[in-house]
């Protein structure tokens, strides 16, 4: 899930208030594991880049106390979203 946080908004203790912007399970991206970074485009749209670890994987073997990587093809993707809310 994507919020947007007015730090202007802070009241006197320091707390922020956040208000959801796009929930990315509801989009269908719940297959991307973690996204790298985010972009705002304009007001109603922002770019989401997913992390593919540059396609490394690792495995830690118990029997061998040892830790293997293997290389495998990751795509990384550009999503834009455009949002119902506006950012500013």
């Amino acid at each position: 899930s994507l919020f947007k946080i007015d730090l202007a908004g802070a009241d006197d203790k320091g707390h922020l208030t956040k208000e959801l912007l796009v929930d990315l399970n509801e989009l269908g991206l719940e297959n991307i594991e973690k996204f790298e970074g985010v972009a705002v485009i304009d007001a109603r749209h922002i770019a989401l880049v997913n992390d593919n670890d540059f396609g490394i994987q690792s495995e830690f073997g118990k029997k061998e106390n040892k830790l293997s990587f293997k290389v495998e093809s990751s795509p990384s993707y550009f999503i834009e979203l455009s949002l119902l809310k506006k950012l500013y």
